[in-house]
Order: structure tokens, then sequence, then C-alpha cells
């Protein structure tokens, strides 16, 4: 199968998307790049839970090299905001009942990730 300017292909196991030679968007960037976009296989809500889990402890972990390449071209903060964010979105997580839903999980992570690094600022 493929797309104007790329090509679309899946891996035996079908789980995974490749697109090799997408062309990057805006002014200025005329070189193409390939990407491997992750397609997930349909989970149960405890399998949800442990993904979404372990994808924020990854997002926990990674502060300090967030914040080195945001100090890059910025102020220095991302690394501090999604570490911050993560870590309420987990424990937000941990408080659901066993029995919640998907959309009940992803609901409770989007509104604990966009305030949590409020929460975890000192003096707040």
């Amino acid at each position: 199968m493929s797309v104007v300017r790329g090509k679309l292909s899946f891996s035996a196991a079908g789980r995974r998307l490749h697109l090799d030679h997408v062309p990057r968007r805006g002014v200025g960037h005329t070189h193409q790049r390939s990407c491997v976009l992750a397609v997930l296989p349909k989970v149960n809500a405890a399998a949800l839970r442990r993904l979404l889990d372990e994808a924020l402890l990854t997002m926990e972990a990674c502060r300090e090299e967030l914040r080195d390449l945001d100090a890059a071209i910025g102020d220095g903060d991302l690394g501090i905001t999604v570490a911050d964010g993560a870590k309420a979105a987990r424990a937000g997580l941990s408080e659901l009942a066993d029995t919640a839903t998907p959309a009940e999980m992803l609901r409770v992570i989007a509104q604990r990730f966009a305030s949590g690094h409020l929460l975890q600022s000192p003096g707040k």
C-alpha cells in the first residue's frame, strides 16, 4: 500500500506501521524522514492501566533529559512540567477502582497531568 510521497507497510506481526520518506511539514523543511508508528492490539482495561502506568513512569524518568534538551532552546522547565504531570497522573490512576473503564482512566490522567505541575510546584 502506498501514500502520497511515501510508502506505507506493515510488519509481519501487524503491530508496527512504517512510513518511509514522509516529508516534514513547515517552512524550510525540504528533507524527508522515516518514522515508525506503534499500532497497539486491542487491550482490556487492566492491560491499558499497566501500559499507561509504564508510559507515565518513563515520562517521569526522563525529567533531566527533557530539561537539558529544553534548556538548549527554552527555559529548561519542560522536564519538570512533564515529570510532575506524569507523577500526578500516575497517582490519579492508582486511586481509581479496579473496575474503572478506559475512558475514566484517560480522563483522570488528562486532568491530573494538566494540573500536576501546578500541584508539585513549591508554594502551591
